[in-house]
């Protein structure tokens, strides 16, 4: 069992996004007599705790925490120094399994112990390993000041293209984060001899899963009847987010042009505000707009990938189940954004960020934006993950026959389709899987609360992993159909690409957010 040392919904809410098994902070058991296989440390602990906590790792058990933390506790083992950290670097090390360039900036502290992964300064990040009698993972950060950092910046993307590929997007890589986190608690329960368990991110049976987003922006109508075709060809169900505004003229005709996709709402204009009735007057508009055509719209993406609090506020009293914002997060699973201490009503659904106008702009040939995105698709896949993309339709209508080819492959690697509606749907029922775990040398039992066969639960031992049905029951461990892991490793030029935003490629990206809409008045730049 994995036990959460303090109550912070940054925390507790990225645990419930991976899925795992854990126990929030209780004051009425013990830590060191507790049933707890792990220690997740989020706070400062008290004085009997720090006492609690060191015979708690002399029973041979773990913990994770940052250095900071750990260092209070036992200042002669956890050494730490403070350090500034822009972003991490992955190696081989179990850690950093399926990781990629993890950006942070923050302010941190180095164990001076480290031996996994390397800050953008070129030390050593990250410890696992012995802790007295027990095991530690100490992390260089803290989860909860790095998970609640709202702030957005322009990211390099590696491409082999002439130029070099930005977005505007999340400052911290969410997701990195949560694999970094996942990979913690693996570590910490396999040295103890136990299996690693969590709710499964796609539905049985799968690998991974695609998806395709469309936000209609500025495009004309005249380019969607080949987007359509494109999709029916391949077969890969589109998500549409419509720029109600820019064809409220013609939304009859829209509507029916895309009559059989799945239809949801960008914006009504072209602007995420930063205050609520701003945003909210812009939502039920767009709403009410799609409602009298006969579309029930329970998406939203934010023009241009923006994410606000006050934009979240308003999704939630308008109705709205999920939205789709990079500058919240990006190639993750969903989660719910803590705002004011709890987590948001409105479930964020994370795509890759990168569009197909992005890598034209950059000078891509259609063979390097075929690459790219192959990439991608199998990246997520390794991760047993969903890949969502996303572009505009007139590109996709200019690029109908290439952009089919890569539709087709993204499929074939990930195994399955859906639309972002579906997903997110799918995803609030995993929300509702609730279950415990308990492990000997031989089984593995199970007691679920919500069981539902049509999900799975993923277990990992080692370098082999396996999905047992979300229902209660015990699994003997030399019956289970185990599997090899697969393993995403990212390349040295994906690595230095994805980390280095070159002084030219700010210059671009500051000049484009200057050209942007403005979000404070609501008027039109």
């Amino acid at each position: 069992m994995i036990r959460l040392l303090g109550s912070d919904p940054e925390w507790m809410e990225l645990l419930r996004q991976e899925g795992v098994s854990f126990c929030p902070d209780d004051a009425g058991v013990d830590i060191a007599d507790s049933r707890a296989s792990v220690v997740v440390i989020d706070r400062d602990p008290f004085p009997s705790e720090r006492e609690s906590l060191r015979r708690f790792v002399s029973r041979g058990r773990g913990v994770l925490s940052s250095a900071r933390l750990a260092a209070r506790i036992w200042p002669d083992d956890a050494c730490c120094r403070p350090t500034r950290i822009r972003y991490l670097l992955p190696d081989k090390t179990d850690l950093f399994r399926d990781v990629g360039v993890t950006h942070l900036d923050t302010d941190g502290c180095l164990s001076t112990r480290a031996n996994s992964g390397f800050s953008d300064r070129g030390r050593q990040a990250l410890y696992a390993g012995k802790l007295g009698d027990g095991w530690a993972v100490l992390l260089p950060f803290e989860i909860s000041t790095v998970l609640a950092d709202r702030r957005s910046a322009p990211r390099a993307f590696y491409a082999s293209a002439p130029r070099q590929v930005t977005e505007n997007v999340s400052r911290v890589n969410r997701g990195e984060v949560r694999r970094i986190v996942a990979n913690s608690l693996n570590y910490l329960l396999a040295q103890q001899g136990l299996c690693y368990v969590a709710n499964s991110c796609v539905p049985t049976g799968k690998i991974g899963l695609f998806g395709f987003r469309i936000d209609t922006d500025f495009d004309t109508p005249a380019s969607h009847p080949a987007v359509v075709s494109l999709s029916g060809r391949t077969h890969v169900p589109f998500t549409w987010f419509l720029n109600v505004e820019a064809c409220e003229s013609t939304l009859g005709d829209v509507v029916r042009v895309l009559a059989g996709q799945d239809l949801q709402l960008h914006c009504y204009r072209h602007v995420v505000h930063t205050d609520y009735d701003s945003n909210r007057l812009e939502l039920v508009t767009g709403k009410d707009l799609l409602a009298a055509h006969g579309i029930v719209t329970v998406g939203a993406a934010g023009p241009f990938g923006d994410w606000t609090p006050a934009w979240a506020e308003a999704l939630a009293d308008s109705g709205f189940e999920y939205s789709s914002e990079f500058t919240l997060a990006y190639d993750d699973t969903p989660f719910r954004a803590v705002h004011d201490g709890s987590p948001s009503q409105v479930l964020q659904v994370p795509v890759h960020p990168v569009c197909l106008g992005r890598l034209r702009a950059a000078g891509a040939t259609p063979r390097q934006i075929l690459s790219y995105y192959r990439r991608i698709a199998e990246r997520q896949a390794l991760r047993h993950e969903p890949c969502f993309l996303y572009g505009h339709p007139g590109n996709l209508a200019a690029e109908h026959e290439w952009m089919a080819k890569l539709l087709d492959e993204a499929i074939t690697i990930c195994g399955g389709a859906s639309t972002l509606t579906d997903y997110a749907a799918w995803w609030r029922e995993r929300e509702r899987i609730e279950y415990h775990v308990f492990q000997d040398a031989e089984f593995l039992t199970l007691e679920v609360t919500r069981p539902n066969r049509d999900f799975g639960i993923r277990v990992v031992r080692g370098d082999r992993e396996t999905i047992v049905p979300a229902m209660s029951g015990r699994f003997r461990f030399a019956k289970m159909q185990w599997r090899e892991r697969t393993r995403y490793v990212p390349t040295g030029s994906e690595v230095a690409g994805g980390s280095r935003l070159r002084r030219l490629s700010a210059l671009r990206e500051w000049r484009r957010r200057r050209q942007r809409q403005t979000t404070k008045d609501g008027e039109r730049s």
